[in-house]
C-alpha cells in the first residue's frame, strides 16, 4: 500500500559535481510569455530554480509586471532550467490553492502561460515540451483535480476567518479526503503518466518525473528506464544528474551494509548502529500527514509482537507539533474517515524512543535517503539492509 507523500526531505546529490560538466552544453536565450487575466501593474512574479532530486529551491528572478493582464520575460541558460513560479500580488493578499506554485521547465522554445490570477496556479503551460498530447491531457487533469481542491481549503479558510468552525471544519474534510473521493481521477492521471513514459522515455518532463523519484523507486526499474532513454537524453544535464543519483542509491539496495549512524534521541539517550547488532531495527520516518496517521498504529502493533527481536527508531521533524496538534484536536475530529485522536495519541505515545530530525540528526536523512513520509528502513540483525521504501 502506498501512503501520501507528505514532503521531500534533501537528498545529499551530486548537483555539485555537474558544475564542471555545464561548459559542455551550448548557451542558449529563452523567453516566458503570460497571458494571465487579472495581473496588475505592480504585481511580482517569482521564479526559483528547483534543485533535484531534493526539490530544493535557489532564487532565479522576479518578474515586476507593467502592463495588466500578463508579462514576458527573456532569460539565458546553459541546461534547460526548471522553475518553480510563485505570485504576489501588490495587495498582499496571496491566493490560496493547493499548490506551491506553478513548475516549469523551460527549453529554448517560447513558453507561455495563459489562464486567470485567481486560479493561476493552474494555468495552461504552451510551447516546447508542453505540447505533447499527452502532457496537455496530463496537465489539465491536474489541473482540474488541483483547482478543485484548493477551493476546499480556501473555503476553510474563509469559514474559519467568519467565525463558522462547523463549516471549516466540512470544508477540512472534504480538503483531506478529496484524493481518495476521487481515485478514479488520480488512476487515470497515474495511467496517462505511464502511457507518457513508455512512449517518450527521453522527455526531459520523464528524466524530471524519474529524478523525482529515485529515491524510492527500486533499482531494477530505474535501470530499465534508463536503459530506453536515447543517447542524448542520457548526455543532458539531468540525464547525467539522473545516473549519478542511480549509483549513489545503489549503496541503499537491500543485502549491503546498513550506513552508520549516531542518533540523539528524545529521552537522552544516543542510539548508533552498532548499538541495535543482534536484533532487526526498523527506522520509521513519520510526521503530520496522512500517510503517517494512518500507519502509526500498525508500527506499534508490529513492535509489540515482535519486541523480542526487533527495535524501532522513530524519526520525526518536530514532535511538539505532533503534541500540540493531539491537544487540540476533539474527540470526533476526522481526517479521509479516520479518528484522529487515537491515531494522534499513537504517535505521542510510542514505546520505543524517537528522535528528531534536526542538527546532527540529519545526517541519517541524508544518508538513507529518506523519501517522505512515512517512510520506513528495516535493517537485518547483522547490520545489513533488509529492505527501504513507504511500505
Amino acid at each position: 500500500m502506498k501512503y501520501l507523500v507528505c514532503c521531500l526531505i534533501m537528498l545529499s546529490g551530486s548537483v555539485a559535481n555537474l558544475s564542471a560538466k555545464i561548459g559542455q552544453y551550448e548557451k542558449f536565450t529563452y523567453k516566458i510569455k503570460a497571458e494571465i487575466e487579472g495581473l496588475s501593474q505592480g504585481d511580482t512574479i517569482v521564479f526559483e530554480k528547483i534543485i533535484l532530486p531534493g526539490w530544493n529551491l535557489e532564487p532565479a528572478f522576479q518578474v515586476i509586471v507593467e502592463e495588466d493582464n500578463g508579462f514576458s520575460y527573456e532569460g539565458t541558460a546553459y541546461h534547460n532550467p526548471y522553475f518553480l513560479m510563485t505570485y504576489k500580488p501588490l495587495s498582499g493578499k496571496e491566493v490560496v490553492t493547493d499548490r506551491r506554485g506553478i513548475t516549469l521547465l523551460v527549453d529554448s522554445n517560447e513558453i507561455t502561460i495563459k489562464g486567470n490570477a485567481d486560479n493561476i496556479y493552474y494555468c495552461k503551460v504552451e510551447g516546447g515540451v508542453y505540447n505533447n498530447t499527452y502532457v496537455q491531457e496530463i496537465n489539465a487533469l491536474e489541473n482540474k483535480l488541483g483547482a478543485e481542491r484548493g477551493l476546499f481549503r480556501r473555503l476553510s479558510m474563509e469559514a474559519e476567518q467568519a467565525g463558522d468552525m462547523p463549516k471549516a471544519k466540512e470544508y477540512r474534510e472534504k480538503f483531506n479526503s478529496f484524493t481518495s473521493d476521487n481515485r478514479a481521477d488520480y488512476d487515470k492521471r497515474s495511467k496517462l503518466q505511464e502511457e507518457f513514459m513508455e512512449k517518450y522515455p527521453s522527455s526531459e518532463l520523464n528524466v524530471l518525473e524519474m529524478l523525482q523519484t529515485v529515491t524510492y523507486t527500486p533499482l531494477e526499474k530505474l535501470e530499465a528506464y534508463y536503459a530506453s532513454m536515447n543517447e542524448d537524453a542520457r548526455k543532458s544535464y539531468y540525464g547525467i544528474l539522473l545516473r549519478q543519483e542511480m549509483d549513489n542509491m545503489s549503496v541503499l539496495e537491500p543485502g549491503n551494509d546498513a550506513p552508520d549512524f549516531m542518533l540523539d534521541m528524545m529521552d537522552g539517550q544516543r542510539i548508533s548502529l552498532n548499538d541495535c547488532i543482534g536484533s532487526y531495527l526498523l527506522i520509521y520516518h513519520f510526521g503530520l500527514c496522512p500517510g503517517s496517521l494512518m500507519i502509526d498504529g500498525e508500527v506499534t502493533s508490529l513492535y509489540a509482537e515482535y519486541k523480542e527481536r526487533l527495535k524501532v527508531i522513530g524519526v520525526t521533524e518536530d514532535v511538539a507539533s505532533i503534541k500540540s496538534w493531539y491537544e487540540t484536536v476533539g474527540p470526533s475530529d476526522k481526517m479521509m474517515n479516520m479518528e484522529l485522536k487515537p491515531a494522534l495519541e499513537s504517535m505521542v505515545s510510542h514505546p520505543w524512543s524517537d528522535a528528531e530530525n534536526k542538527g546532527d540528526n540529519r545526517q541519517l536523512a541524508i544518508d538513507y535517503a529518506f523519501a517522505g513520509l512515512p517512510f520506513f528502513v528495516f535493517i537485518f540483525p547483522e547490520g545489513k539492509i533488509l529492505a527501504r521504501g513507504f511500505i
